[in-house]
């Protein structure tokens, strides 16, 4: 079975093999790039901004300037690597935009891929199963947006970091690397997101003139 998946290091090599063919003249091979990390991309795209539109626009950007800048890409970082930084750098400048135009932006937490850890959330916000009393399931429903709403609230700086590692699934090298700083400030402002969402969860009124 695991042969069939293959390792980061290895679609890192396999990248890399794909974009020599590219450079020697096999253009359409970059189509295999886009078809690889389309998806992922367009996640972390749209947990920043929450705009599924202007989030394919984003993605759509990224593949564009990366196809342009092929020539200079180091092997030194993988493609993806690569291509992330781009990701978020245009959705940054996209956040920014909207947000001096005065129009609300909010990340919902059902789009991720990776959940935040169990030990990240207190077990009264974990989801029941369908089996459970329509009681049940609105609560379930409630937490979830109470969930969503106080991530919204978190601070941009740690809100960032937050959704590379929930939505991609970063470690915190790989967060580091992506937002050029050191892996201190990376974990400090992990720790303190956390804990500003366990508190406006706990305590959801507190929050509610952050805004």
């Amino acid at each position: 079975m695991d042969e069939l998946c293959p390792t980061s290091k290895e679609l890192a090599e396999q990248d890399l093999e794909i974009i020599n063919a590219i450079r020697d003249g096999e253009e359409s091979r970059f189509d295999e790039l886009v078809a690889r990390y389309y998806r992922r991309l367009f996640q972390i795209a749209n947990g920043v901004i929450n705009n599924p539109q202007d989030a394919e626009e984003i993605v759509q950007d990224a593949f564009v300037k990366a196809y342009r800048s092929l020539g200079s890409f180091q092997s030194q970082s993988s493609f993806y690597t690569w291509i992330r930084q781009i990701v978020m750098n245009t959705a940054r400048d996209r956040y920014q935009y909207v947000k001096r135009r005065g129009k609300n932006i909010t990340v919902s937490l059902s789009d991720c891929q990776h959940a935040l850890d169990e030990s990240e959330i207190h077990e009264d916000y974990q989801v029941p199963s369908e089996s459970l009393s329509p009681e049940r399931i609105y609560a379930a429903n409630e937490a979830e947006k109470n969930i969503d709403e106080c991530f919204n609230r978190i601070p941009e700086v740690m809100r960032e970091v937050m959704i590379l590692r929930h939505l991609d699934n970063l470690s915190y090298e790989e967060i580091a690397e992506t937002l050029k700083c050191n892996l201190g400030t990376v974990k400090s402002r992990i720790a303190r997101g956390r804990e500003f969402l366990h508190t406006c969860m706990e305590h959801p009124a507190m929050h509610r003139g952050d805004d």
